[in-house]
């Protein structure tokens, strides 16, 4: 007999390329030996999902002894696992489908907790043959006639707090704890704080911005993939900045054992 009892994931994770984790993929490598010695940049999404800070957030820490080099036995304390989770982040996700996504993931599983990292507000959903995400950086149709006739900085701020205020009263209607932070625009003085009335009805109109976290590209450069895979997303050092913060967050009982 078919059990109509929900799984549950421990945490869900939801987000854009951030929290899939881009550019941390890119791997150097040496081929070959000699005159021949090359080196290669190859996508391993092992590495990617192993350093993300969803796989970071929640690790547990054990205490053993190791034998080191010389076979002389030393007490270290080493970290191990992030809480168990589900990440179903994509790269290119607008708040729109992030929303959406959410919703549909908890009206199947049922997750003791969500954190949601909401995307810049400039990335809209549109249908055709399926759902999609449109981004003003693409020099075709439909996102160009959208972004040249439609767009504004109001309407982002529409789409963004709407977005938030559904997924929270969704969430809350469900008892489903959870945390909300977002990717505001390359320049925090470029963030507009909205007096729409999503936005003052929603507990998450302060949220915190990954800037908050990792800094600026300019102040804190490290904190960001470097140019060669494109540098707009956190590095390793920058998503365990991140896993530190949402740690904080997480309630202890996902990630401590009894």
């Amino acid at each position: 007999m078919k059990s109509d009892t929900k799984s549950s994931p421990g945490i869900l994770y939801s987000g854009d390329s951030v929290t899939w984790g881009d550019e941390l993929q890119w791997k150097k490598i040496m081929l070959y030996s000699g005159k021949d010695l090359i080196e290669e940049k190859r996508e391993m999404h092992g590495l990617r999902t192993a350093r993300r800070y969803t796989s970071l957030a929640g690790r547990k820490s054990w205490r053993g002894r190791f034998l080191d080099k010389d076979n002389n036995f030393t007490i270290k304390e080493i970290k191990y696992g992030g809480a168990p989770h589900i990440n179903i982040a994509r790269c290119g996700m607008s708040n729109d489908l992030i929303v959406k996504e959410t919703i549909e993931f908890c009206e199947n599983e049922n997750p003791e907790f969500v954190c949601v990292q909401f995307s810049v507000p400039r990335r809209v959903a549109y249908w055709k043959n399926g759902w999609k995400s449109s981004t003003p950086f693409r020099d075709k149709q439909p996102d160009r006639g959208y972004y040249m006739h439609m767009d504004s900085e109001e309407l982002r701020m529409f789409n963004l707090w709407s977005n938030v205020l559904l997924l929270e009263k969704y969430l809350e209607s469900k008892n489903i704890p959870h945390y909300f932070w977002r990717v505001g625009y390359d320049r925090p003085e470029t963030n507009t704080k909205s007096d729409l009335i999503f936005r003052k009805q929603s507990k998450w109109k302060d949220m915190v911005l990954m800037t908050d976290i990792i800094g600026t590209k300019k102040e804190k450069p490290w904190n960001y993939a470097s140019k060669e895979t494109g540098g707009g997303h956190p590095s390793e050092e920058g998503h365990q900045l991140i896993a530190n913060h949402i740690q904080g967050i997480l309630p202890k009982h996902l990630y401590q054992s009894s």
